[in-house]
């Protein structure tokens, strides 16, 4: 066990330490705000009956344990505001009683991570617009509108004020409207919905994704895509989301040439003019350059070209 932690655990014996009534097992274990450094121990995956886990604001690093898949009891779990690095292990997917989870301010979450997210956003949004008998318009896309399940896959949910359209139409006038932030221009001015207003509300999504800045946060003319825009290509670092990147890292500048060809994506998505903006078959292909350079940074193992074809398309609509 890594000395720091375990010492950190030895100490709240009392304090921070609650037991059950039955065989004193411990059920809920608060370690927060102790200065613990280190990885976080196997052994933790031992308190099998614990209910409630706090390591938040601490300075532990590394990937959490797999072995945190058999506390199958656990309800909360607090990890905010440490060093963490990497994906959540699928044996937490074990974990049926987890009500809330505390990522927050952690580096988690990766580029790849996030990448694979859109991508399985894209294909689904390419079926429903190109691989349907007619098309489907989905016109509600939003953050809590995409639902990922125990593998991380995303999947499109709410499809209340989608719309279809019939042969040989290409577009169609509703009073039914999107989210603010996330609504194309010509949809929110004059209730003109295609399937170019998904492509222009995909592009800020992908915007928020990697700056985590949500569009309705600006103030005055400024908005998201402004915002990103004027920061490309020479001051990417300004406008990532801090948690992807670190000054000190060592592919620092390889992962920023991903991360603005994934923005330049976005933007395409999020042009003005409905004609100007590209199509969901050709941001599929778009995502080839960055999955490839991604792979050559760090991800050779985990993931392939496979990420973009079109097994994913089915398989990512609720």
């Amino acid at each position: 066990m890594n000395a720091d932690v375990t010492e950190g655990a030895r100490s709240q014996t009392r304090e921070g330490v609650t037991c059950g009534s039955c065989h004193q097992r411990v059920k809920s274990l608060n370690l927060s705000n102790m200065t613990l450094t280190g990885r976080i121990p196997r052994d933790f995956g031992n308190l099998t009956f614990l209910v409630s886990l706090d390591l938040g604001s601490n300075n532990l690093h590394g990937r959490i344990p797999r072995d945190f898949g058999s506390i199958t009891f656990l309800v909360s779990l607090d990890l905010r505001s440490n060093n963490f690095h990497g994906n959540l292990p699928q044996e937490m997917a074990r974990l049926r009683r987890l009500k809330f989870i505390d990522l927050s301010s952690t580096t988690l979450e990766d580029i790849m991570q996030r990448l694979s997210i859109m991508i399985d956003e894209v294909c689904a949004l390419e079926y429903l617009h190109h691989g349907c008998l007619l098309p489907v318009i989905y016109c509600d896309q939003k953050p809590s509108n995409i639902l990922l399940d125990a593998d991380m896959v995303a999947h499109l949910s709410d499809f209340g004020i989608s719309k279809l359209l019939v042969e040989d139409e290409h577009h169609l006038y509703t009073k039914t409207l999107e989210t603010l932030g996330y609504i194309a221009p010509e949809y929110a001015l004059d209730g003109l919905v295609s399937i170019k207003c998904d492509v222009y509300s995909y592009g800020i999504m992908l915007l928020e994704t990697f700056t985590r800045r949500k569009p309705n946060e600006f103030e005055g003319d400024l908005r998201l895509k402004q915002w990103v825009s004027y920061s490309l290509p020479e001051a990417v670092m300004d406008v990532v989301d801090a948690n992807l990147v670190t000054p000190t890292d060592k592919r620092l500048q390889k992962k920023l040439d991903v991360v603005a060809s994934i923005m330049k994506v976005a933007l395409d998505c999020c042009a003005e003019s409905p004609a100007r903006r590209t199509n969901m078959k050709d941001v599929v292909g778009c995502y080839r350059k960055p999955i490839f350079n991604l792979l050559n940074v760090e991800h050779q193992s985990m993931f392939s070209e496979s990420l973009v074809s079109n097994h994913l398309y089915v398989a990512n609509i609720c």
